[in-house]
């Protein structure tokens, strides 16, 4: 089986002149080796990962060309707990989508919330899917963290699932005395 994928890599990535341009690459790191012959360069504008890893992003990261540096879009499916986001990849890419993955129930292991996590991150658009689990004075926080460190305008955050949980943002927030309430009248 090795050696048909090694033949198999070769054919479609091997002895290639030029760099390959590629729209969207997805990949699933979960317990693979990926190879690829030595030369292979990639132009890619956005990547797709099905299980992130910081380690193993190292390693692929040598086939992308640099020049695909900021990517316009990373996604990346996984945990608060397991995932490293200080990474140069995730820190630099235009649009950052977090799909949350439901990891197995483990006693000893406290789920991290993603609010601590997103106030960290710079990108200019962030997404973060099946997010549950934070409560209403989370997303406050996160806003005024946001607006305190003067985020460039245009920057924008998509998230909350709940409808009660954006009502109550809502009402905290326009309880806020910096905070301008914008009527029909």
């Amino acid at each position: 089986m090795f050696e048909a994928v090694k033949i198999l890599s070769t054919t479609l990535f091997g002895k290639r002149n030029s760099i390959i341009s590629v729209k969207n690459v997805t990949i699933d790191f979960h317990n693979y080796i990926l190879r690829f012959p030595v030369e292979t360069k990639l132009r890619i504008q956005a990547l797709d990962i099905l299980s992130w890893s910081a380690s193993n992003f190292q390693e692929f990261s040598r086939i992308i060309d640099k020049s695909s540096f900021p990517l316009g879009r990373l996604t990346m499916k996984c945990d608060p707990n397991l995932s490293n986001f200080k990474h140069e990849i995730v820190k630099t890419a235009r649009i950052l989508i977090i799909d949350k993955t439901t990891t197995i129930t483990r006693p000893w292991m406290v789920s991290r919330p993603w609010i601590p996590i997103l106030r960290n991150l710079t990108n200019r658009y962030l997404y973060l899917k099946q997010s549950r689990n934070e409560s209403h004075s989370h997303y406050v926080n996160f806003i005024s963290s946001w607006l305190e460190n003067e985020r460039p305008v245009g920057t924008s955050w998509t998230g909350i699932m709940k409808e009660e949980t954006v009502k109550r943002v809502l009402i905290y927030l326009k309880m806020r005395p910096e905070v301008v309430a914008v009527s029909d009248k």
